[in-house]
């Protein structure tokens, strides 16, 4: 094997260990992904109780599994078009800071596993997408988390 193989080689066995892994769902016919860890469980659709007087992305609380937690519209939260509920809406459970939120998303779709040259950066952002990755042929939206949870409009 010459030098140049073997650098290539090692270059791509080097980003397939550097490669993080994804939770990938539709929003609004668009590819979102979050990082796997930051994922508890994904539910089905479940009785949610609404809260008078939250936010419009707020849809209220809901007890999974014995654990209460704050159901969120995250395509309003985004200002993207809300669609119609269906059979395939997921809530994606999460926590930030101590607090259980379920996130309602279109559809999950897969766990992708993505490497750092794959993954466009923002630095300075004022966005909840903190990064774009290409997959296959798509463009794929990471969101950031903290800022989508933390950040009220």
């Amino acid at each position: 094997m010459q030098t140049n193989e073997l650098n290539a080689t090692n270059n791509e066995e080097q980003e397939r260990k550097s490669a993080h892994r994804w939770l990938s769902f539709n929003l609004s016919n668009k590819r979102y992904a979050l990082p796997v860890d930051d994922v508890i469980e994904v539910v089905g659709q479940t009785d949610i109780a609404s809260i008078p007087g939250s936010n419009e992305h707020v849809l209220g609380l809901a007890n999974i599994r014995g654990q209460i937690v704050i159901v969120l519209d995250i395509r309003k939260r985004l200002n993207l078009t809300v669609e119609l509920y269906s059979d395939t809406n997921r809530i994606l459970v999460v926590e930030i800071d101590d607090m259980l939120y379920g996130l309602l998303v279109d559809k999950v779709l897969d766990v992708l596993e993505l490497g750092q040259s794959a993954i466009a950066w923002q630095e300075q952002y004022s966005t909840d997408v903190s990064a774009t990755a290409q997959w296959a042929d798509e463009t794929v939206q990471l969101i950031d988390l903290q800022h989508v949870l933390n950040n009220e409009e």
